[in-house]
């Protein structure tokens, strides 16, 4: 700290910033985080030839959707639950039958959820 006045009795030093010894640490910094990120490179490397030996990302070549058997995928649109109309929101909450005759009924999600969480099967 610098005063103004002076005190002759006191051994007062100025205030100096050892400069090389702030450049110093700066270098280590930036040496250091040159070798981290160049080591962080090579292990992301390293992964991605082990998990694709072929470099090639085959998933943009799937094409579209194509249905599941016995999934439906209508119910739910890339907007997701609030873009449900009420009657399938309806068809999501409540009770009902799918086929009488089979045996096949409608379980609300939330509960089967729960029976799915149990263990039990819904």
């Amino acid at each position: 700290m610098t005063y103004r006045e002076r005190h002759p009795d006191m051994h007062q030093e100025d205030d100096v910033v050892p400069v090389k010894g702030v450049v110093g640490f700066v270098t280590v910094v930036v040496i250091v985080s040159a070798v981290l990120v160049v080591w962080s490179v090579s292990v992301v490397n390293r992964s991605y030839r082990e998990l694709r030996p072929s470099g090639a990302f085959t998933e943009r070549w799937l094409g579209p959707r194509h249905p599941v058997s016995r999934v439906r995928q209508d119910l739910f649109d890339e907007r997701g639950v609030r873009a449900l109309n009420p009657a399938k929101r309806l068809q999501l909450e409540t009770w009902g039958w799918v086929d009488r005759g089979r045996g096949v009924v409608r379980v609300p999600i939330g509960e089967a959820m729960d029976l799915v969480v149990q263990g039990e099967k819904p």
